[in-house]
């Protein structure tokens, strides 16, 4: 059975070739960046993309992809998370009757609780 991370990684020297063409015509990299949103919903197979093609060092592939018009909408959704998760790591956590712990997050557009 092949997960998505082995349908990703089958995925990555078509568009690493994908990107390397269109940059190679003289597209602009939000052209490029939006190309590999269509292709591959995912942002950090994005972001290893834009690092290989445009030989950047992750960080700033991370904050070009972050950043740009193509994933504006997961940008928003996951600053919102990290939000989440920064107040959960200071709030206190609910411990469970079996002795484990539990910090909740809000994950859901819709405004339901998942833990």
């Amino acid at each position: 059975m092949e997960t998505m991370m082995d349908e990703q990684m089958a995925m990555y020297p078509a568009l690493v070739d994908l990107a390397r063409a269109m940059l190679n015509r003289g597209a602009e990299v939000e052209e490029v960046l939006e190309a590999l949103r269509e292709k591959c919903p995912s942002i950090i197979q994005s972001m290893k993309v834009a690092r290989d093609v445009l030989g950047l060092p992750m960080n700033e592939a991370k904050d070009l992809v972050h950043h740009s018009r193509a994933w504006s909408d997961m940008r928003d959704r996951h600053s919102e998370l990290h939000e989440q998760a920064e107040a959960a790591a200071w709030s206190k956590p609910t411990q469970n009757a079996d002795g484990s712990f539990r910090v909740e997050l809000d994950l859901a557009r819709d405004g339901t609780t998942e833990h």
